[in-house]
């Protein structure tokens, strides 16, 4: 019966020998076509967050920077920081007994995005996705949260070395302990990006 079994199973491994071998044949070939733009780039953004409610704040600018590159053709992979300043509602910190303070909230994102593009070239619509760690220094603690993200945007490139990225995302800090009566605080950025790409073209 196992012997059978065992050549029944011939014809089957053999074929998937074949499929393997002739894989492992076109892979350089379709390497090779496939090519793109594998110079780094360097980053400025600007732009404007809106705060979860929860957090009392004041909706403010947000400023950053970070460099990535891509990773095909449709793939790119970025490091990236932002920071910005805003301050609780006076309403809020006499709530928590902080009076006569002046409510600075600090807060700093180092993130990586991953960015899908639905086009090779031209104008690229593409949709955003990462992870981090948020950092917050203000009236009642200093800490860190993880975060997460995710967004639609699009890039396009001004001759050969500048391009830009116009793009919204949701971003949502975990394990929030400033404030007591939730766990997670949601935020909406707005971003313009500046890029510039170093070296020749591809």
């Amino acid at each position: 019966m196992d012997k059978k079994r065992g050549v029944e199973a011939l014809p089957i491994k053999n074929n998937l020998i074949r499929i393997c071998g002739l894989c492992l044949l076109l892979l350089p070939a379709a390497v090779q076509a496939q090519e793109y733009d594998k110079r780094w780039y360097m980053g400025g953004y600007g732009g404007w967050i809106a705060l979860d409610s929860a957090r009392h704040s004041h909706d403010d600018t947000m400023v950053g920077g970070g460099f990535g590159r891509f990773w095909g053709q449709r793939w790119s992979v970025d490091i990236e920081f932002e920071s910005y300043n805003t301050h609780y509602d006076q309403e809020y910190l006499e709530s928590r007994g902080r009076y006569g303070w002046n409510g600075q909230n600090r807060v700093k994102d180092l993130q990586f995005v991953g960015r899908y593009y639905f086009r090779e070239s031209g104008f690229r619509p593409y949709v955003s996705f990462g992870a981090g760690l948020q950092r917050h220094r203000n009236s009642f603690d200093d800490g860190g949260s993880p975060t997460a993200l995710a967004g639609l945007g699009a890039h396009y490139m001004f001759g050969n070395y500048v391009g830009a990225r116009i793009q919204a995302y949701y971003k949502t800090a975990f394990g929030n302990d400033t404030h007591p009566e939730t766990n997670t605080l949601s935020d909406i950025i707005y971003r313009l990006d500046l890029l510039v790409y170093f070296g020749k073209p591809r």
